[in-house]
């Protein structure tokens, strides 16, 4: 059951032990650009790398318990405690500091990564079909669900490109047609840019009646991009802000947002960050903190 009271997150979650709390630290090693999101979770650090290793355009799941369904566990990722069910476990608090310009301020997403489909090329101009021998995870019904495009080998950037996919409901439909950016960086999520290019937001922008992505069926480039990527299908958690280089920022999600992210057994969670400049030998850290009931 879920929290009927915001006292019984404090009884519950730390006066009864109904609770985890896990600290994290990422250096990445490569830069990043003002405005452009990168994907966290393959910087070095704790947790270790995601490093999006898997058959060729096949979804590979990410969490869970069992090391032979994927190459990255829930305990891989920001642990935020083991199984709980039947009782529901939220995201109660989220703690991120960095004394980098390079990073402050920013903006952070915590997500839940289902999956991925490695070893886009996208320096080809044909429709690469991907095999969708397995399905997500979590969230199987894809409502919520939404994919990103993330360099695993620097790129050229500048072509465009767009998704084919099923959506929640079953109905098949196109994405918008994404531009790629020049930053050209791994880690980068290729189709992000500040406001003053033609790249959009850290999200692959889906038609509006498509309400989640239950499965990538292709991707298209229009033109030669150069270099390869992920393809990462994730529910996003939370959203959340650092100000100032001299003090961490402190987000509860009950308190300040109304309601606390629902964490479902098995997820793998990490982070997306839109920087305020290059990242790279910058240390971040801080803690993620759940409860359940």
């Amino acid at each position: 059951m879920s929290f009927a009271r915001v006292s019984d997150v404090s009884l519950k979650g730390y006066d009864q032990g109904q609770g985890w709390e896990s600290s994290w630290r990422k250096t990445p090693a490569l830069a990043s650009a003002q405005g452009v999101c990168c994907d966290l979770s393959g910087a070095p650090g704790n947790p270790k790398p995601n490093y999006y290793t898997g058959s060729e355009l096949t979804f590979t799941p990410l969490g869970g318990s069992d090391p032979l369904t994927a190459p990255l566990l829930s305990k891989d990722g920001m642990y935020h405690g083991g199984d709980v069910s039947p009782a529901v476990k939220t995201l109660h608090k989220l703690l991120i500091g960095s004394l980098g310009a390079g990073v402050t301020p920013a903006t952070f997403y915590v997500c839940d990564y289902l999956g991925f489909y490695p070893l886009v090329d996208m320096d080809s101009t044909d429709t690469q079909t991907m095999t969708n021998t397995l399905t997500l995870p979590r969230y199987s019904d894809g409502l919520g669900v939404q994919a990103v495009l993330v360099a695993t080998n620097p790129y050229i950037g500048g072509a465009q490109f767009y998704l084919n996919a099923t959506c929640y409901g079953g109905a098949v439909a196109d994405s918008r047609i994404e531009t790629s950016n020049l930053t050209t960086f791994i880690g980068t999520v290729i189709h992000s840019g500040a406001p003053t290019v033609v790249a959009g937001g850290p999200w692959i922008r889906m038609p509006a009646d498509c309400r989640g992505i239950k499965q990538v069926n292709s991707i298209t480039f229009t033109a030669p991009n150069g270099g390869l990527a992920a393809l990462v299908l994730v529910k996003v958690l939370g959203r959340v802000m650092t100000n100032e280089i001299t003090a961490y920022s402190e987000h509860l999600f009950v308190e300040q947002g109304v309601r606390m992210p629902r964490i479902l057994d098995g997820a793998y969670v990490n982070m997306f960050c839109i920087p305020n400049g290059s990242i790279a030998g910058v240390p971040i850290n801080g803690m993620i903190s759940s409860v359940w009931n």
